[in-house]
Formats: C-alpha cells, structure tokens, sequence
C-alpha cells in the first residue's frame, strides 16, 4: 500500500478510538472550511454501510464535511446504482480507501435470516441477502456470521464489478475493505 492508502486507513481507526473514548475533535465542521468545499470534494475514503440510524459514518470515525463520501442503504447492499457510485468515488474523487462497513443489530439481516414475510419494495432488500444468508453455515455465531459475510461480499462485488478498482489495488492507490461496527461498545473491527 502507498503512503496515501495508509493514511487514510490510520486515519479511520485513529477517528474511531477518539469516538470510543469520548474524545471526538469533530475536525473540519467549521462554517469556513465547508464554504471552501464550494470549491469541489476530497474525501479520504468511501463507505457504504447500512441507514440504520445508530450507524453514522462521520460520527464513529470522528470525521467532517467533505472527509466521507458516504453511501448508505438497509443491510449495505451493493447494486448497480450503489456500485456506480463507489465507481465514481474511485475514478472521480481518487479516493484511496473504499470500506463496506456491517454492524452488530443489523435489522435487514435479520429480517432475512427469519424469512419473515413481507411485502412491497422491502422484498428486494431481503432478496438481495438471501444468497448470503444462504451460503453462511448455521451454528452458534450464525447472525454475526451472516453480518460479516454480507461485508466481505460487498468487498467481492466491488472487485468483481470495479475494474480499475483491481487496478488501482494492484498499483497499491486503493484499498477495498470489510469492517463490523459494534453498536454495543462503538468498535469498528476491520476485517
């Protein structure tokens, strides 16, 4: 990895500690520093995770205006428009660091393991993490098993749908990982 793709890596686990201690910076909120993002966008990093409302990109990473280029969707699944973004963010704003981000209490998934039925457009969120759901082996730990596989498929569908995230990977611009955010104890673990 480049001296630019380990940055950016630090500086998503340094945010993290700082939201778990209770000692966030909030760094660049201030009203000058958003009139100069006028000017157009740098952010460090990409994500896509989940809408849970517990789960807030710029708040567990101690993040500010402009440092994520966020995307967000029930059960952080990857589809053509959300894979068009990441591409976007890739290509576009050179991000170095592309991270599918779980978490603990995931209600889509677990609507999808229970196979609840459910009507209208929801069908397609949980149809969407059928295969996962499926392909995960029951046991013990089958919940949290599915959470974290759901991630490291995003991570698999980005390099299976991105080519030039396979190339900037192998020229070592670009990193593309999984991670679980605890809701419990606010922990991002990156897989």
């Amino acid at each position: 990895m480049t001296m630019i793709v380990e940055a950016a890596l630090e500086k998503l686990k340094e945010g993290n500690t700082r939201f778990v201690k209770g000692q966030m910076q909030h760094p660049n909120q201030k009203p000058e520093y958003v009139k100069e993002l006028v000017k157009g966008q740098r952010p460090f990093v990409c994500i896509l995770t989940c809408s849970d409302s517990r789960v807030v990109p710029e708040l567990i990473f101690d993040a500010g205006v402009g440092d994520v280029f966020c995307i967000r969707n029930a059960g952080n699944i990857t589809d053509p428009h959300v894979l068009g973004s990441i591409q976007y963010a890739v290509e576009y704003l050179d991000v170095p660091v592309v991270l599918v981000l779980g978490h603990t209490h995931c209600g889509a998934i677990a609507a999808a393991i229970s196979k609840k039925k459910v009507e209208g457009m929801l069908c397609s969120v949980l149809d969407s993490l059928e295969p996962v759901i499926c392909a995960t082996p029951k046991g013990d730990e089958h919940y949290h098993d599915c959470v974290v596989n759901n991630a490291k498929r995003g991570v698999e569908d980005i390099m299976n749908s991105i080519p030039s995230c396979k190339e900037r990977i192998r020229s070592k611009k670009l990193a593309v990982q999984a991670a679980i955010y605890r809701i419990e104890d606010g922990v991002v673990d990156f897989l």
